[in-house]
């Protein structure tokens, strides 16, 4: 029988705050801190929706967490939920900022699909995507910048002889 995606992100609050009132060590144990989304991307992430705070957001921050430090990214990464219903998860630089969205969340049946999930996305963080990605584009509009006008611009030089003769 197929769950409604209601269902499923009623059931993952439900986990979270299980699993806040009984596995969080107390502030000063050594809890994680989730960092804040990045300045640079703030009015981005708000375009999208904005950034969906509660229990469900602290239990994909501790999830996340886990996956990061098995990948050697421990205490360094942000886990942040999008409140949009699109389904998808991204990650922006500066360092490990990974997003997922509501609307991935609905269709995530269990713990294990959403370390999968983040998984992925701090895969991308650690082959620096991201980073190649923005510097791809940079070096591309500098060379479009540096280069001139395009080819299709450019008079050719059939249109030229029409303006000559």
């Amino acid at each position: 029988m197929m769950q409604s995606p209601r269902y499923a992100l009623a059931a993952l609050a439900l986990a979270s705050g299980i699993l806040l009132t009984s596995a969080v060590p107390s502030q000063g144990q050594g809890a994680f801190q989730n960092p804040p989304v990045p300045k640079a991307y703030a009015a981005s992430i708000e375009e999208q929706g904005g950034v969906y705070d509660g229990p469900v957001a602290a239990y994909v921050a501790r999830v996340g967490d886990r996956v990061a430090t098995a990948a050697g990214r421990g205490g360094q990464c942000g886990f942040h939920v999008i409140n949009s219903t699109v389904v998808n998860a991204f990650t922006s630089p500066p360092g490990c900022h990974v997003y997922i969205t509501r609307g991935l969340l609905s269709v995530i049946n269990s713990e294990a699909e959403l370390a999968g999930t983040l998984g992925h996305e701090i895969g991308h963080v650690n082959a620096n995507h991201a980073d190649k990605r923005q510097n791809r584009t940079l070096i591309t509009g500098l060379g479009a910048w540096c280069s001139g006008p395009s080819p299709s611009r450019t008079p050719s030089p059939r249109s030229h002889r029409k303006w000559v003769s």
